[in-house]
């Protein structure tokens, strides 16, 4: 039997399971993924189709289409019978073609009933795609919306040089024009239904023709439209299933057309259609309604839309149908409230059974008793006889009700009333109490022992238990409970608080009301946040409060009769305000004229989020900025949020709007021609309509070489023309040179690399200098030999080439010639060389010697027989017996010229090795101490120039401290007490013999001045960084001298990040800046960067390499960065009393955690990175992070151990398998042995 029943049982579900019950989406709506606004030509993006409340899903078909196109379609396997939501995506790849075309999706619920059945099918709203790209065509609009028969007008422009551009259209076509960058299709009237205009524009240097198509969309409201039932005229009958038809007149396009439901001012559902015809036709719509009595006298309408797109008007064009109202007939239905299953009826008292019934048409009433009138039974004496069972019927056209009455005797008191009421404070109370008897009984309320009287008005204090004492020959009471609510008094103990950073802030909330309130606070969540509610108190508490905490706080307690709310804030002092935008990228640089998109986020859900820009108002997160729509050159796009709880903030996106420059050019100020050595001039580099001009440098050159780079402070953002000077002082080594110089625009890391630079032409200078006599070839002191000739040769260089002139008479050009040296030629001369850049004189004194010439060639003549012989000896004894061969000299380097004796200016042709041909030596025996000298500017100096060779003078030439020729001395001192020359050259000299031949040594001088200052700051920004993001950090240096040699280092902590060496040339002390990138990690949050000018000088006297350092400051840097989890998933196989799920991560600010989990379907331990429990059931907990910068998510997976004893069942059928087995074989054996 037990069999049966559970056999039965299995059939009813089975059959409940197949049996197909289908349920149409409540709505269907498609959207862009994680996308809002224009789409980017070239990328790729996903659409998704939310299909809400469907059952089946396995009978669910999605279809996507583009325009008429059907595209694909999605099918589901799911067996889920219940409504749910279902969603399918398609991607999509934008390109120009996709511009103003529209995506929808179609839900088709397919039916599995017998015989043909037509698909349920509900469509979404059209989605309008608007697609981004840079191409040289634009249309303005880009698509349109026209009424037919109405003007339309569109411009077509580019920025591109062209051979022409035209319009090709069905209507209102424009020949190809050239020489304009502008032109519009106009039609006055527009008559074509399918027209497809096309803007084409020849480019130059290009194959083919850019296109743009335009989207037109032609419509027509109709002609008129009216509603009916399809072939039924007169009343409705409850229950029955009837047709609506909506007939729309003359419209189009159909596609585009909706047909809207509604029952009075109720929408019930939306008709759409899909025949691509785009002439004007009649279309008619259906609906299937099964009306109810609550239906009687509704008036059912339809209403025709145009789904026209956001560029058609708005709202869209329609037109509504007259009402239809509709009467509905049905059956009566008995009122039991008022004729209860069982009447009591006291002894000889009269009785009225009261049956009402409702129904249309009015039903006729009657009872089984004759002593009914109308729907009235009256019992005039109650007696014996009465008692029984009366059934009263109510019939009409529609149908009948009948209901059964039992009629019970009584006489002693009979109490009717409730055990409990509830009632409102201030509310007047009756209790509708009864008490019957015969005779009638005497009725008294009491409550706590005292008597109270009815009607009362109750307070609060009137609640409580109130006893009902009904005598007659017996007593009867009854227990009322009365309960008095009331809504919620105002919230008390709840302030404003300011606290200090790090403080713990309590916030309490309570207020009286009964039923007992329901407290709501409504705050911007963080981490720190908790929130008790205990004793009728809700306490909100902040653990270490933070600038994340600043703003306002508001505690609502309601019950069911209302509510109260008071709103307060907490003001954190000396911290920071939250602002959980995210504006990407938050740093632009953009050219002149041309376009770039900004995007702004949160990750906190805000109540409103929009852009402020150029006095227009955008609401939504994308916002595409053209530098061309400009009003000035510092615009700054906003994006300004509100969020729960927290003060409104805005975030802007920094721009750099450049423009390179029109022309760069350079020359000397207020001078013309040739310039002369020694003079100091200006030179100007005139750059030409450049923006913005702090970001300018200005490089100077001379020829290849780098000289200095001049920056400016300048805040003006718009285009200006700007000058930069440079000063020079020409040396005639710079007789020729070409100066230039280059504007370039320091940008970032974000704008064009290289750099945007022009240069400017070459700057080719002539440099006129004054005569300098060559001292080399004329002595201060001139030995002449009595009785020989002599020739004084004055040469000087200059530029122009200089006049030389003596104070002799015997003077042919630049020489001094003495025939035949007397005692008269003895005495001083005086050489000028002049030209217009100056003169320079040299005296000379000519004093008379005794020729020991012929002396001194006896003594070498004697020398060279006796050397001779010693020769012939050795190579008689040594290498008579050697054989002959060739011999290398290693490093031997032979000259072309001829190495002769120079005597009395001819040449005798006797070999020796050439000693030297200059007069002045490279390499002679001078020694200077120091050789090298590493000074600071101004201190003191003294270096000795020493010789061991016998002279005729030696002396020190120097622009400052310079020392006469002195004779008979083998030291001799350069002094100065306090050097101020920067590029000062000392040079020692000591003429050799009476020709003036002489050798020099020049003195190296490293003069430095080490900087005043080192500091460092980051450039353009201030506040906490991003981790991620680029940032430039800049050293500025003042006034250090020489630049060429200062190395900047920049350190992070301890640790060298990087170097940067100059290459300019100035010696004179100058303030220089140099810049750094850096792009910040989390692991940077609290670093100290650093830099440190350091001067590479050469070694001191001492040999000790000397390298001045100054450092900066430090610059502490805060790093904000988004929630890092160690692991995603946590699987825990065993469960014991020391469960503790850990979604503790690292973050900044610190982050807001929410658990989630597949047993509880809300979010639960808010705030709280730890979930502890001893008996958590199997199943995914998933703790999510977040904080302004990012979300992340950690999935913990709980598998709880198996409990003992429930596998008792398996081991019974095991074991009842093994005793049958053991039987069996036991069986066998024994049947063996018997056969």
């Amino acid at each position: 039997m037990c069999k049966g029943i559970l056999f039965r049982i299995f059939l009813v579900l089975l059959l409940y399971l197949c049996k197909n019950v289908a349920g149409t989406p409540n709505m269907v709506s498609i959207s862009v993924v994680g996308h809002t606004g224009p789409m980017v030509e070239g990328t790729w993006y996903e659409l998704r189709c939310d299909v809400q409340k469907v059952a089946p899903d396995q009978l669910l078909t999605v279809r996507w289409y583009k325009g008429q196109t059907l595209l694909t379609d999605t099918s589901f396997n799911d067996s889920i019978k219940t409504p749910v939501d279902k969603s399918a995506t398609y991607w999509i790849f934008a390109n120009t073609t996709d511009d103003g075309a529209e995506y929808r999706c179609e839900a088709v619920l397919r039916q599995r009933q017998a015989g043909p059945q037509p698909p349920t099918t509900e469509m979404s709203e059209p989605l309008l795609v608007t697609v981004y790209c840079n191409c040289p065509v634009v249309l303005q609009p880009p698509a349109v919306v026209v009424e037919y028969g109405t003007s339309v007008s569109v411009n077509c422009s580019t920025s591109k040089p062209h051979f022409g551009m035209a319009w090709e259209a069905s209507q209102g076509a424009v020949d190809p024009q050239k020489g304009v960058q502008l032109i519009t299709w106009n039609v006055p009237r527009l008559e074509e239904w399918d027209i497809k205009p096309l803007c084409y524009v020849n480019i130059k240097n290009q194959e083919r023709p850019d296109k743009r198509h335009l989207p037109v969309i032609v419509y027509k409201t109709p002609d008129s439209v009216s509603i009916s039932i399809v072939g039924h005229t007169g009343p409705v009958t409850e229950g029955t299933q009837y047709e609506l038809q909506c007939d729309v007149q003359n419209v189009a396009p159909v596609h585009r057309l909706t047909v809207k439901w509604y029952k009075g001012q109720t929408l019930l559902t939306d008709t759409f259609f899909n025949d691509p015809t785009k002439t004007p036709v009649n279309q008619s719509a259906t609906l299937q309604i099964s009306p109810s009595r609550a239906d009687d006298a509704a008036d059912y309408w339809c209403e025709a839309e145009l789904r026209l797109g956001p560029a058609a008007p708005q709202p869209p064009p329609t037109m509504k149908s007259n009402p239809l109202n509709i009467t509905v007939h049905y059956k009566p239905v008995i009122n039991k409230g008022k004729l209860p299953a069982t009447v009591p009826v006291f002894w000889g008292y009269p009785e009225v059974l009261v049956c009402e019934a409702e129904g249309h048409p009015s039903p006729v009433i009657s009872w089984t008793s004759t002593r009914a009138e109308g729907g009235n039974l009256t019992i005039t004496v109650a007696t014996i006889e009465n008692d029984g069972v009366y059934n009263c019927t109510a019939t009409n056209s529609a149908g009948t009700d009948i209901v059964s009455v039992k009629v019970v005797m009584k006489d002693g008191p009979e109490i009717s009333c409730r055990k409990h009421i509830t009632v409102l404070e201030n509310e007047e109370v009756e209790p509708n109490c009864t008490a019957e008897g015969f005779p009638p009984p005497e009725v008294t309320w009491f409550k706590e022992e005292e008597r109270v009287y009815f009607p009362q008005r109750m307070q609060r204090a009137n609640a409580g238990k109130y006893i009902l004492v009904a005598v007659n020959n017996s007593t009867s009471n009854h227990t009322l409970e009365i309960e008095v609510q009331y809504s919620p008094s105002d919230i008390m103990g709840l302030n404003d608080q300011s606290v200090t950073q790090g403080s713990k802030v309590d916030l309490n909330c309570t207020s009286s009301a009964w039923p007992r309130p329901d407290y709501k606070w409504i705050h911007h969540p963080e981490p720190n946040v908790r929130i008790v509610s205990e004793d009728g108190v809700s306490k909100l508490s902040i653990a270490s409060a933070s600038g994340n905490n600043m703003g306002t706080y508001t505690c609502i307690a309601s019950n069911t009769l209302g509510k109260t709310n008071l709103t307060v804030r907490v003001d954190v002092q000396g911290a920071e305000a939250l602002c959980p935008l995210i504006v990407n990228p938050s740093h632009v640089v953009l050219e002149y004229r041309r376009s770039v998109v900004v995007e702004c986020n949160t990750s906190v859900s805000p109540s409103d989020l929009h852009w402020e820009f150029l006095n227009h108002r955008v609401n939504n997160g994308t916002l595409l900025v053209n530098s061309s729509q400009f009003k000035n050159w510092d615009e700054t796009p906003r994006c300004t949020g509100k969020f729960i709880g927290l003060d409104t903030c805005t975030k802007h996106v920094d721009i750099t709007l450049y423009k390179t420059p029109d022309n760069v050019s350079i020359s000397i100020v207020n001078h013309t021609g040739p310039v002369i050595e020694g003079t100091q001039y200006e030179l100007q580099c005139d750059v030409q309509n450049v923006a913005p001009v702090q970001l300018l440098t200005v490089k100077w050159y001379k020829g290849q070489t780098l000289l200095t780079d001049t920056f400016f402070n300048e805040p003006t953002k718009t285009p200006v023309n700007q000058s930069a000077t440079l000063q020079i002082s020409p040396s005639r080594a710079d007789d020729a040179a070409d100066y230039w110089c280059e504007a370039e625009l320091r940008l970032g890391p974000a704008a064009p690399q290289p750099p945007p630079t022009m240069k400017s032409n070459p700057l080719n200078i002539t440099v006129h200098y004054k005569p300098v006599i060559n001292k080399g070839k004329l002595p201060a002191t001139m030995p002449v030999f009595w009785g020989y000739p002599e020739v004084l040769v004055c040469e000087a260089e200059g530029h122009p080439s200089p006049v030389i002139s003596w104070t002799s008479t015997r003077a042919e050009g630049g020489n001094l010639t003495i025939t035949v040296a007397t005692i008269e030629n003895d005495g001083v001369y005086n050489c000028t060389a002049t030209n217009s850049a100056g003169t320079d004189i040299v005296s000379v004194k000519v004093v008379m010697k005794e020729d020991y010439l012929p002396v001194v060639a006896g003594f070498v003549a004697l020398v060279v027989v006796a050397t001779s012989l010693i020769f012939i000896c050795i190579y008689s004894i040594y290498y008579k017996n050697k054989k002959t061969g060739t011999y290398t000299v290693e490093g031997a380097n032979p000259s072309a010229q001829n190495g002769n004796i120079a005597q009395n200016g001819k040449d005798h042709s006797i070999p020796m090795k050439k000693l030297s041909q200059s007069t002045i030596f490279d390499s002679c025996p001078v020694m200077l101490t120091p050789p090298v000298v590493l000074l600071e500017y101004g201190a003191s100096i003294s270096v000795d120039c020493s010789t061991s060779i016998a002279h005729r003078g030696m002396g020190w030439e120097a622009s400052q401290g310079q020392v006469d020729t002195g004779d008979d001395v083998q030291l001799i001192t350069w002094s100065v007490p306090k050097l101020v020359e920067w590029d000062i050259k000392p040079i020692c000299y000591v003429i050799i013999n009476k020709a003036g031949i002489r050798c020099q040594r020049s003195l190296t001088i490293n003069i430095y001045k080490t900087p005043d200052s080192v500091s460092i700051s980051i450039v353009g920004h201030t506040g906490p960084v991003t981790e991620g993001r680029q940032y430039e950090l800049q050293c500025d240096i003042q006034n250090v001298a020489p630049v060429r040699l200062l190395t900047v280092k920049w350190y992070k902590g301890h640790t060298l990040e990087a170097k940067t060496s100059i290459s300019d040339s100035s010696e004179s002390p100058v303030n220089h800046s140099t810049r750094f990138w850096i792009i910040p990690s989390r692991a940077d949050d609290g670093a100290q960067y650093r830099c440190e000018a350091e001067l590479d000088l050469s070694l001191d006297s001492t040999g000790t390499q000397r390298a001045p350092r100054l450092s900066s400051g430090v610059l502490n840097v805060t790093v904000h960065y988004s929630p890092e989890a160690s692991g995603r998933v946590e699987i825990f196989d065993q469960l014991s009393e020391d469960v503790m799920l850990n979604c503790t991560v690292a973050a900044n600010p610190p982050p807001w955690y929410t658990w989630h989990s597949t047993n509880m379907k809300k979010e639960f331990n808010e705030g709280l990175p730890l979930l502890f429990s001893s008996s958590l059931s199997s199943g995914n907990y998933t703790c999510t992070a977040s904080n302004i910068i990012g979300t992340v998510s950690k999935l913990f997976i709980v598998k709880a151990k198996p409990e003992g004893g429930k596998r008792s069942t398996f081991w019974a059928i095991v074991g009842a398998f093994v005793g049958l087995a053991v039987v069996l074989i036991v069986s066998y054996i024994l049947k063996m042995r018997i056969g």
